[in-house]
């Protein structure tokens, strides 16, 4: 069986005299100690009764709980029980105030003796000092120079330790960089692990490469050769040499396109286009003109090219081969930059995919307008860039909510449809919304936009009648169809787009039940329209025609410049919502703390109801009205039990009398001793029966005393 709290307890007590606590201690002995044992006020007449009385147990229950009770500690010490004074004066040092510790003396110096401190004062430990840094450095050993490396060092090692003795030998002078080009190999090894900066090895690359000329057929033989060749660079020169007429007239062996992303691999084209980094201006000019795509990226990505051969290529060959530097998500801004302006749909699908374009950026590119005086200006539909295929099926296969979005500005209706049926990505503001229809209108007519509001299967979407713009678009699309022109749908962005759609927005998505659904509309709103200014003038004029959602006024109070006025409903707001039982709705006036007392169920916490206190100290609620109105009794008459403590049961009197002094409160009691009076009067079993009963009971405290005395009588 469940006993009455504490605090309901105590308040029973506090309303009987001394004859009807006398007589109920017996009957309600287990809530009896239950208090005596807890945190709750023990009122005088109860604590009477238990130091009078030769029952052990009540004492000792009493007795242990005495520290939480200043009255009880001032009581108990004052009796000078030798039995009682040990525990009253504590063992430890922070046990009891020197005044308590004082009060225990005076009442038991007779018969008990001052208890020694037992506790040994803490050592103080020494802890351990940091660790000396033990000397790493080496004493340098003797007078001696460096030693010249073996030349069979260089013979039958891997690429890497060939590439790190050459890289070290040549600069030093152990290895002369003309013999190694003539004894070491294989050559594709020595050619990726030579170090290309130093003088000589430029002028011993610079003899084998004149030998080449500028012809494309020995070039050729060179890079057939180069993947199998185990000579030196140059006996691979000159078979290279032997073997042209096999490759006079001949395309570049096997073109491949660029890679995505490039890898720096240290292959046969590496070692090539090292060979070719040594010849003058004039062969890579001509060189240039015949080179697949793949070797062009590793040029312009690794090889650093002058301005001039870059230029060359770019007009020899077309902008679109500068696509492959746009080749990884490292690309840096300003390489990104540089490339944008050359208006190419290859580099423009090249960077959209491969780079880390902003919005803006991306934007730009799905709209093919054009860039110009470094700016994407207004381009007729006619001269716009077109969107390569593999940038389109970038688009369609992407789960990244950034590339989806940049479709909403391009007006392109392929695009659109991958946006609208996109399981991935959605659009959340109505701005972007009319933003779409605007675009689409722009640049393919009324026709466009009609063919979009009318279609309702989206590849990648579930099949479904419902538009996946939100209604308020198609309406607004389909005015501006009736009105044969735009201007309808251009206002409704605006003011979508303006600080009352941002409003109307936030209002909408931001009273979610996650405690962070206004900031993400904050987000969302700034993420599809742009920053921007809270707009408080426009929310607080929303709240004076009709009351906000209780959510958004709360999340609303914590920002900075929150109006006095919304802050001020914000506090009423978090009292509804601290109420366990309290759900708000979107529509009609939220109720007020008396209509929500009436309504709602109370929840009991911690010996009390926080809601109650809450709602009492901002002066919602009367506590004439929790006596009356307040369920179940027992949480009700719990807090009354707080809201109502007696002066001379208080620890703080002045406090008390203050509380006490007011007429809210002797309303209230009396209130509460009218219907203890006329429902159970003096009779004990009536008392023991309402506080048998009120923990399960449901209903107010004016029931329960009716129905308990209504049992007894």
């Amino acid at each position: 069986m469940r006993l009455a709290e504490h605090t309901v307890v105590s308040a029973a007590y506090a309303l009987a005299d001394r004859t009807l606590t006398r007589a109920l201690i017996p009957r309600i002995r287990e809530e009896t100690l239950a208090l005596l044992g807890s945190g709750a006020p023990v009122p005088p007449t109860l604590l009477d009764e238990v130091l009078a009385s030769l029952d052990p147990e009540p004492r000792g229950v009493l007795l242990s709980a005495a520290r939480y009770h200043g009255d009880v500690f001032r009581r108990l010490a004052a009796l000078g029980d030798p039995a009682s004074a040990v525990h009253l004066y504590g063992v430890r040092d922070g046990d009891r105030t020197a005044a308590e510790r004082a009060a225990v003396w005076e009442g038991a110096a007779a018969t008990a003796a001052r208890p020694a401190n037992t506790v040994p004062r803490p050592n103080r430990l020494s802890t351990p000092g940091p660790y000396a840094r033990k000397d790493l450095t080496k004493a340098s050993g003797g007078s001696g120079g460096e030693g010249t490396l073996p030349w069979s060092t260089l013979v039958g090692v891997d690429e890497y330790r060939l590439a790190e003795l050459l890289r070290s030998g040549i600069p030093s002078g152990a290895f002369p960089a003309d013999r190694v080009l003539r004894e070491i190999g294989p050559a594709r090894r020595v050619l990726c692990g030579l170090p290309h900066g130093h003088e000589g090895v430029r002028a011993a690359l610079g003899a084998q490469v004149a030998r080449l000329g500028s012809d494309f057929a020995p070039w050729r033989a060179l890079f057939v050769l180069l993947p199998r060749f185990s000579g030196s660079v140059t006996e691979l020169v000159d078979a290279a040499l032997a073997e042209v007429p096999k490759h006079q007239g001949r395309p570049w062996p096997k073109p491949m396109a660029p890679e995505f992303p490039s890898r720096r691999q240290q292959g046969g084209r590496a070692a090539w286009l090292h060979l070719y980094d040594a010849a003058d201006h004039g062969t890579r000019c001509a060189l240039g003109a015949h080179m697949d795509l793949r070797a062009i990226q590793q040029l312009l990505l690794w090889h650093s090219p002058s301005p001039e051969l870059r230029a060359h290529i770019v007009r020899s060959r077309g902008a679109s081969v500068l696509a492959g530097i746009a080749s990884d998500w490292g690309t840096p801004a300003e390489v990104i930059e540089e490339l944008i302006p050359y208006n190419d749909p290859d580099v423009n699908a090249a960077l959209f995919l491969h780079t880390e374009l902003t919005p803006a950026q991306r934007r730009h590119i799905l709209s093919g307008r054009r860039w110009q005086d470094g700016r994407s200006v207004d381009t007729p539909t006619a001269d716009r860039l077109p969107l390569t295929e593999s940038l389109v099926d970038g688009v369609r296969e992407s789960a990244r909510r950034t590339w989806l979005l940049a479709c909403c500005d391009s007006g392109d209706p392929l695009l659109y449809r991958i946006l609208l049926g996109s399981p991935r990505a959605k659009v959340h503001t109505p701005a972007l919304e009319l933003h779409m229809l605007l675009r689409l209108w722009e640049r393919h007519g009324p026709g466009a936009v009609r063919e979009l509001l009318d279609e309702t299967d989206f590849p990648g979407r579930r099949q479904q009648a419902r538009h996946p713009l939100s209604p308020s678009t198609v309406e607004a699309g389909r005015t501006a169809l009736e009105a044969d022109g735009p201007a309808p749908l251009r206002a409704a962005y605006e003011r979508a787009a303006g600080p009352a759609g941002r409003a109307d927005f936030l209002c909408d998505k931001g009273a979610g039940t996650e405690r962070d659904d206004l900031e993400k509309a904050v987000d969302l709103f700034a993420e599809e329209i742009g920053p921007g200014p809270l707009p408080w003038a426009e929310l607080e004029a929303m709240h004076g025609a009709k009351p906000l959602h209780d959510r958004i006024l709360v999340r609303l109070a914590a920002l900075d410049g929150c109006p006095a006025a919304l802050a001020e409903a914000s506090a009423l707001a978090a009292l509804r919502l601290s109420h366990p039982h309290y759900r708000p709705r979107r529509a009609g006036k939220p109720p007020t703390a008396s209509e929500m007392l009436a309504k709602y169920p109370l929840q009991l916490d911690k010996g009390g109801c926080r809601w109650l206190e809450k709602a009492h100290h901002l002066g919602q609620i009367t506590l004439p009205e929790v006596v009356r109105s307040g369920f179940p009794a027992q949480v009700a008459v719990a807090f009354l039990s707080r809201a109502l403590v007696p002066a001379d049961t208080s620890g703080t009197t002045a406090d008390a009398d203050t509380r006490t002094g007011t007429e809210e409160i002797r309303e209230a009691r009396r209130e509460v001793a009218a219907l203890a009076a006329e429902h159970l009067s003096d009779d004990p079993e009536g008392w023991a029966l309402a506080l048998r009963l009120i923990p399960e009971f449901e209903g107010t405290l004016p029931d329960l005393l009716l129905a308990s005395g209504a049992v007894v009588s």
